[in-house]
């Protein structure tokens, strides 16, 4: 999920990519005879630079739709694991980081386990964070060139940055990992604990209007109010009240406060906390 400069919102799924106007759904699929159309239908990632050019990181590579042409460009054919973008392109490959640059793409660092498979992205000044499958976290400081592990030994699926500077790690089965000035704190499912996160398995994270923390798992949805040290748990539909499937995919909230829940089973949904709306799109 990725809400563009203009407020569309566009949603990448196994079969081309889906784009919200406001009104109405448009829909983009990959056409064999078409070189302009998008290179796979398989869409794992979708980013943006913030003004004409949205990215996709699908199973045969990378490319971008150009919002002032209105085509699909590539980038790579190379298969790639994740990418972000932060005044240029990043994108991982085995356990190897590379950016995008006018003159090509070049290496940006390489990871030591030999092993290591890069499985998340994200990048914010001089710092890039680096996600991976069962080698863990590591901080990669850009000025000084330095590589730093972090937390060891987990699965990282996905990296965010709240507004406040605070980083959220998303783990397979190792729940979520908050980065802050004061260290590292671990959040976790407990069984018999209905303030506790739904699920370990963390696939995405947004931040709200109000600074509330929603955190989508692989059995529902947990929101940790701001200041809070509690969630408060989403696990099936309900109504007056977030209605999602037990397995949410990924999370965004839009310009307007409404928050996008991408699900495995049962397509997109959308709700507003303060607004008390809900509405489902299958």
């Amino acid at each position: 999920l990725y809400q563009d400069a203009h407020g569309l919102i566009w949603m990448g799924t196994r079969n081309g990519v889906s784009v919200f106007d406001g009104q109405e759904m448009h829909q983009y699929h990959h056409q064999p005879d078409d070189p302009n159309s998008i290179m796979n239908n398989y869409v794992r990632g979708i980013t943006g630079n913030g003004s004409d050019r949205i990215y996709f990181l699908t199973l045969r590579g990378i490319c971008y739709f150009d919002v002032l042409r209105e085509r699909f460009q590539s980038v790579t054919e190379e298969q790639m694991t994740a990418f972000c973008y932060d005044r240029r392109l990043y994108m991982a490959s085995g356990r190897t980081v590379f950016d995008e640059r006018e003159a090509g793409r070049e290496q940006v660092v390489q990871l030591p386990d030999e092993g290591a498979q890069v499985m998340s992205l994200a990048a914010h000044g001089d710092s890039l964070l680096i996600g991976t499958e069962e080698h863990g976290l590591y901080l990669y400081e850009l000025g000084q060139q330095r590589l730093t592990p972090l937390i060891p030994k987990v699965h990282v699926g996905h990296l965010f940055r709240d507004r406040s500077g605070t980083w959220w790690v998303g783990t397979w089965d190792n729940g979520l990992f908050r980065l802050d000035a004061q260290g590292i704190t671990n959040y976790r499912h407990r069984d018999g604990d209905p303030h506790s996160l739904c699920s370990d398995f963390i696939r995405s994270c947004c931040e709200d209007a109000e600074g509330n923390l929603w955190v989508g798992t692989f059995r529902g949805l947990s929101q940790l109010p701001r200041g809070a040290q509690e969630f408060v748990n989403y696990y099936s539909i309900q109504s007056n009240s977030p209605s999602v499937d037990s397995s949410v995919w990924s999370l965004l909230c839009d310009a307007q406060g409404t928050i996008w829940v991408g699900t495995y089973f049962n397509g997109v949904s959308y709700f507003n906390p303060q607004l008390s709306f809900y509405r489902s799109y299958p």
